[in-house]
């Protein structure tokens, strides 16, 4: 059973980066009107957060990447890997 603070929670997104290469392409893209410089979110971070889904004991769906390209991260491959031995994700 999920933890309390989880409860009715079915999706979680952690955006990984803010990186999109057809940013210039397509004027609509979030990215776009961002003036952020492009950041990468720490993979210990990241790694935590799968960590505490984990033994919250959440098994909803976790996204790695909502406005981001996610194969613009080349840490995707591995944190797909982290996220599978975690048991975070149904």
């Amino acid at each position: 059973m999920a933890a309390s603070w989880l409860a009715g929670v079915c999706v979680v997104v952690v955006e990984t980066s803010n990186v999109c290469p057809y940013t210039s392409k397509h004027p609509r893209c979030p990215r776009a009107v961002l003036t952020d410089p492009v950041t990468w979110l720490e993979e210990s971070v990241i790694l935590r957060t799968f960590a505490e889904l984990g033994e919250a004991g959440y098994d909803g769906v976790v996204v790695l990447s909502q406005y981001s390209d996610p194969l613009a991260d080349p840490r995707m491959f591995s944190l797909m890997d982290a996220l599978r031995d975690r048991k975070s994700v149904v």
